[in-house]
């Protein structure tokens, strides 16, 4: 099955990784590890020297139960209470000893 085509603007998106960043309450080192990204594969994406592909955008969303449409629709509101589900909240527990890896 062909994989449908995403629209979004580097910029929006951009906003949107930093915005799902901040909601998981994950330092982009802990976010990097969640998600299979490197660190300085994330950081290239918000600073916009790397592009989103379809591939980074289903490796972000993933993890928090969300698909790429819906994380690169910025009429979708991510709610911080859909983002600590179970698996973010083992994620913590398993990393917990990690103190970079969270935002106090």
């Amino acid at each position: 099955m062909a994989r449908k085509k995403i629209s979004f603007t580097s910029n929006s998106i951009r906003k949107r990784l930093l915005e799902l960043i901040t909601l998981s309450g994950l330092e982009i080192e802990a976010f990097a590890e969640l998600t299979h990204i490197s660190e300085s594969h994330i950081r290239s994406l918000i600073n916009g020297k790397k592009e989103f592909t379809p591939a980074i955008l289903d490796r972000i969303s993933d993890p928090f139960n969300l698909n790429s449409q819906n994380f690169s629709n910025n009429n979708y509101t991510l709610q911080r209470e859909r983002l600590t589900r179970k698996f973010l909240k083992n994620f913590f527990v398993k990393n917990k000893k990690l103190k970079v890896s969270f935002e106090e």
